[in-house]
């Protein structure tokens, strides 16, 4: 088949987050299957160097089989609105058999949608964990609720599928949309080639000063509100308690302003000293990151699946996240990771965090079942059948 993939943003535009690796990650598997697959996006969440790289309005040509197409866009990168991304996909989308389409609020999501529909092309909508109450309340509220009034519900209900990464994305997605949509169920996939030769342990904390006798907490992507990042802060007072060697290692790019905000409910915490933020990292000192830290925390209040979280499993990095967190329910009932349901005060952050980390054995074990786990349900070989079953409805 040729498939065309619609995103707002996509490699190496990594500051985005866990969707820019999943989606490249379809990208490969889809033409290891033998499809033609063009990528349609913007420069959104490109460096400058990056932009200098990935000309606009040009075909560029990846391999015999895959290729990108880069528009421009004006206005707030969060709606990227882009009138040459609308005109390219009404003279170009019907030479596609199908259409994935990444993403819900932003403007290329529209274009595709229309296009898709006045050229009758069928299309695939993954959301990507944008569509629930949860993920919406966070930023712009209201405006979204417009558009999901205008257009936005038109949309999800016409597609061929609404591909969700895990079943608590579907329940959130139906509950805030209202109504039944055609839905399927794919994992996102990861490479664990990447992880089969991991650096060794000691590298990660030599470059940034981080003692071997520190105990080292770790926040890994994107940082954002809806990660839980301060709730993490107020409960590490309480664990200091417990273990005071220790430090809150916040690694990845932050939203604009949020760093300043962490900082603050640090110092009210008397914690400034045990928190660091290390900036948005390349590939292979985030993979440094993961073999150095003694815990990976991530209480997010909403999560459609969680990357990050399967990453850190292959690199045997023990794993404790909330259970607004996509793949919790499957992770908890495999033990391969500690769940934890958040509560306001963050007593019951701070106590699983001590109880894990007083536990050496707990751990060890902790982070083998869940290299495990993630090897048996995300690794590319384990969702291809989903995949093909995908494919197959086109």
């Amino acid at each position: 088949m040729k498939i065309l993939q619609v995103s707002p943003a996509y490699y190496p535009a990594i500051s985005i987050g866990g969707p820019i690796f999943s989606m490249l990650e379809l990208e490969k598997q889809l033409i290891a299957e033998g499809h033609f697959v063009d990528t349609l996006t913007t420069h959104l969440g490109l460096t400058e160097a990056e932009k200098q790289q990935q000309p606009l309005d040009s075909i560029i040509n990846c391999s015999e089989q895959n290729r990108r197409i880069y528009k421009r866009f004006y206005g707030h990168p969060h709606y990227t609105f882009s009138p040459s991304t609308l005109i390219w996909l009404m003279r170009h989308v019907n030479e596609y058999d199908v259409v994935l389409i990444n993403g819900i609020w932003n403007f290329p999501i529209l274009a595709a949608a229309i296009a898709c529909r006045i050229r009758n092309v069928p299309y695939f909508i993954f959301p990507h964990g944008t569509l629930s109450v949860d993920a919406v309340s966070l930023k712009r509220a209201t405006t979204k609720a417009v558009l999901l009034a205008l257009f936005v519900r038109r949309i999800v209900k016409g597609a061929l599928r609404v591909v969700f990464t895990t079943r608590m994305e579907e329940r959130k997605v139906l509950a805030y949309i209202g109504g039944r949509v055609n839905a399927f169920v794919l994992p996102n996939m990861v490479d664990s080639k990447e992880f089969q030769h991991l650096p060794a342990r000691g590298n990660f904390r030599a470059r940034f000063g981080v003692a071997p006798d520190v105990t080292v907490l770790l926040h890994y992507g994107r940082v954002a509100k809806v990660k839980g990042v301060i709730d993490s802060v107020r409960a590490l007072a309480a664990v200091r308690e417990r273990i005071p060697n220790i430090l809150y290692v916040i690694a990845g790019g932050c939203e604009p302003n949020y760093r300043q905000e962490i900082e603050i409910e640090a110092k009210t915490c008397g914690v400034s000293e045990n928190i660091f933020f290390t900036g948005l990292l390349e590939r292979s000192e985030g993979l440094r990151a993961l073999v150095d830290a003694d815990l990976f925390i991530l209480p997010s209040v909403s999560e459609n699946f969680g990357m990050a979280v399967v990453e850190a499993m292959l690199c045997e990095l023990p794993v404790l996240i909330s259970d607004n967190v996509g793949i919790s329910f499957d992770v908890g009932k495999a033990r391969a990771g500690a769940v934890v349901t958040l509560t306001p005060d963050g007593k019951a952050l701070a106590s699983a965090i001590v109880g894990l980390l007083l536990d050496e054995t707990a751990l060890r074990v902790l982070g083998q079942a869940g290299r495990r786990f993630a090897l048996e349900n995300y690794d590319t070989p384990a969702v291809r059948s989903q995949l093909l079953t995908m494919l197959a409805l086109v």
